[in-house]
């Protein structure tokens, strides 16, 4: 069976996630990182693409833009079939670099757009590589801060799109203002890693002290863990249960969740 083909639009606005093949880094030098903001640069203009923020991780990449006609297929698959190119290249590789095909969100308001623009900016943060965004050299926020924008990146025209201020947008990533449910729809669409499942639970409890004392918010990081690619091994490790326990906790959590 073909694969469906992407529904696109003139003048929408998208979050597009891609993806290692299989969890692999697709960066491993800053020189990559730096071969790949070019290509961004030089495609956005081809293709009369307006990127409105970035952010380069270890083993993906997010973009938030907008397509002035309906080509993001054309575009992402242009930039990330040059880019897998010289990856293979530069690092004496083959074969495929990126799992699948990019996935692609249709950003429908206002809400969405300004999540987005925050979960961009404190992606780095909530992987542990950092403590400030603003630290982070291979995302877009770091030019809110002082560093002058490239000409092809728009994050002063996407704070215009929403009406907020650079000091709204800053108070916004400062605060760390991202729901559980953003976090969902942005990362369930690979494997959610033992290291991220340990800062997962330590925002969590942060917040709310030791899970062990709460069985019911237990249930649900049980629940959401897996619902975003964890292996219950991992979990099961993590929270000192059996894996058996982890999923007859998730199988009874999904029933409670669907009857509200």
């Amino acid at each position: 069976m073909g694969r469906e083909n992407r529904v696109v639009f003139e003048n929408a606005v998208y979050h597009v996630i891609n993806r290692g093949n299989r969890g692999n880094n697709i960066f491993l030098s800053d020189q990559d990182r730096r071969y790949f903001l070019r290509k961004i640069a030089a495609f956005s203009k081809e293709y009369s693409v307006d990127i409105f923020s970035y952010v380069l991780m270890d083993n993906h990449y997010h973009l938030l833009l907008r397509t002035t006609f309906p080509n993001l297929p054309v575009f992402m698959h242009r930039l990330d079939l040059v880019y897998t190119k010289y990856f293979n290249y530069i690092h004496g590789m083959n074969g495929h670099l990126f799992q699948n095909r990019y996935k692609s969100f249709l950003i429908n308001s206002d809400s969405y757009f300004v999540s987005v623009l925050q979960y961009i900016a404190l992606n780095p943060v909530f992987a542990g590589i950092i403590i400030d965004a603003e630290n982070y050299l291979w995302g877009s926020y770091h030019f809110i801060l002082g560093e002058e924008c490239p000409g092809w990146l728009k994050l002063s025209q996407a704070l215009s799109l929403v009406s907020l201020t650079e000091k709204d947008y800053i108070l916004l990533v400062n605060n760390r203002a991202v729901s559980l449910e953003d976090f969902l729809q942005f990362e369930s669409q690979g494997k959610f890693p033992k290291a991220q499942i340990e800062i997962f639970i330590s925002r969590i409890e942060e917040k709310t002290g030791s899970i062990e004392n709460n069985k019911k918010l237990k249930d649900v990081v049980i629940f959401y863990c897996l619902s975003l690619g964890a292996q219950k091994s991992d979990v099961a490790e993590l929270l000192s249960i059996s894996p058996r326990t982890v999923r007859r906790i998730f199988n009874k959590t999904a029933k409670e969740i669907e009857k509200g």
